[in-house]
């Protein structure tokens, strides 16, 4: 159903991930560090050292992946994820938002047992993802960089 990163399930949201997917039987994979030895399979599968191949074929069967971080940053796994096919969910926080606002769902920054209950509802909801070129693009490493060294060339000026 998901696939969640990380190493510090609170912080991450990967409890309440967890938790929805235990509560609708549905399962998530974990790509990162040991986390509760208590989550097991069928609900919980966690994978470690991936490569790029194995990630894709990760992404590629979820229907979700978790960009969810309490603190704002910027998740790659969201982009990932979303070129592979899957849903991005995420915080509501103005970085997710600047980056993310056209293909992701927002999610409130609650507590564990308020945010489980809404993942169990997204979790319910039918989901095709068909990822946007335009969307895509935006985020290749090229254009990404052109950006930097265009800022960088510009305050070395100054």
């Amino acid at each position: 159903t998901i696939l969640t990163t990380g190493y510090v399930a609170s912080s991450e949201a990967i409890d309440a991930v967890f938790k929805a997917c235990y509560s609708t039987m549905t399962s998530m994979v974990h790509v990162g560090g040991k986390l509760d030895p208590c989550w097991v399979t069928p609900t919980f599968t966690r994978f470690e050292n991936q490569t790029d191949d194995q990630l894709r074929e990760l992404y590629n069967q979820a229907r979700f992946v978790s960009g969810m971080r309490r603190e704002p940053s910027y998740e790659m796994p969201i982009i990932e994820g979303y070129a592979c096919g899957a849903q991005p969910i995420c915080f509501k926080h103005a970085a997710t938002e600047r980056y993310f606002k056209d293909f992701a769902i927002f999610v409130p920054n609650k507590d564990v047992e308020t945010l489980t209950q809404e993942l169990m509802e997204i979790f319910r909801r039918p989901i095709e993802v068909q990822p946007k070129t335009e969307i895509l693009e935006r985020f290749y490493w090229r254009n990404i960089m052109d950006k930097v060294w265009s800022k960088v060339t510009e305050c070395a000026k100054k």
